[in-house]
């Protein structure tokens, strides 16, 4: 018997939205492969029909909130390639396999404040966190917390540990050695020189533009956008749909909205606060859904 828990804040709306993304994939992902592959950049992928437990993280981040960690961390590596772990004795990054190990992923999220106490309390886990263990013998994991508990109340857990994708209960199976959640503010639109039509233009933003008027600029790349449109809608507007409107005001230099890179400059147009408000209310405040019993 499993149990669909009842949703209660925005928050753990974005959790079940990397929950369901992590689902998608069991019935695609059949199989574990760990194989080394080159890989396109960004956003690139192994075949969906195999992969390792990092993938499923990779594919659900993704899908659910535009957030590239080939990207991520491969550009944090080429910084800071010193405070990642040296158990591979590689001298350099290699964005074809980095973001797909385990300690690179752990390390990444430490840094960025995901970090979680572990504990032993299932109550402690939501929908969408992540943890690593061990896998005897010494076999770094990750899974997903799922949004659907066991007859005990206990999450289950999505991941790929052996045979493709799986929902499983097997929460505690494992030492745990990691509990992470990627954090709200990490997908808030970001205030550094945005105005809305109902805020009175900063000094900064005056000096930076020349226009008190003028839309904001926007280089890619230079925060966590995961090189999309839509990632860059969510970071300024709080809605990945809004993606029409940053592509409508650089048709001159975006022929295909699919395809943006590194660098460029772009104008993201001011939006009515309300009307942003109000579509992110509708997205992430459904009702609550009642509990479901599947056999």
């Amino acid at each position: 018997m499993v149990l669909t828990r009842p949703l209660h804040s925005a928050e753990e709306v974005k959790g079940t939205d990397i929950a369901t993304a992590a689902r998608s994939q069991i019935g695609k992902t059949l199989r574990y492969d760990p194989s080394y592959r080159a890989l396109d950049y960004p956003n690139g992928d192994v075949p969906i029909e195999g992969g390792v437990c990092t993938d499923v993280i990779v594919r659900s981040l993704r899908i659910a909130l535009d957030m590239d960690l080939q990207r991520l961390v491969h550009e944090d590596m080429r910084r800071n390639f010193s405070s990642y772990p040296k158990n591979w004795g590689l001298t350099r990054p290699d964005k074809n396999i980095d973001h797909r190990r385990v300690p690179n992923l752990k390390t990444y999220f430490k840094k960025n404040g995901y970090s979680l106490p572990i504990s032993m309390d299932p109550q402690n886990y939501r929908p969408g966190d992540l943890m690593t263990c061990i896998v005897p013998p010494n076999l770094p994991h990750i899974m997903i917390v799922s949004d659907r508990n066991n007859s005990q109340g206990h999450p289950l857990v999505i991941h790929n540990i052996g045979a493709g994708a799986r929902e499983e209960d097997r929460l505690f199976e494992f030492k745990i050695t990691g509990h992470y959640r990627i954090k709200d503010s990490t997908k808030r639109p970001s205030t550094t020189g945005i105005i809305s039509t109902d805020e009175k233009p900063s000094s900064q933003h005056k000096k930076a533009t020349g226009n008190p008027l003028s839309p904001p600029t926007y280089t890619v790349g230079s925060k966590h956008d995961g090189g999309t449109l839509s990632g860059i809608a969510r970071m300024f507007y709080g809605d990945s749909d809004q993606w029409k409107r940053i592509y409508e005001a650089n048709r001159r230099i975006i022929k295909n909205p699919d395809i943006i890179r590194n660098g460029m400059k772009l104008k993201v147009p001011r939006i009515d606060r309300n009307e942003t408000l109000s579509s992110r209310v509708m997205k992430a405040s459904p009702p609550t859904i009642p509990l479901r019993i599947s056999h």
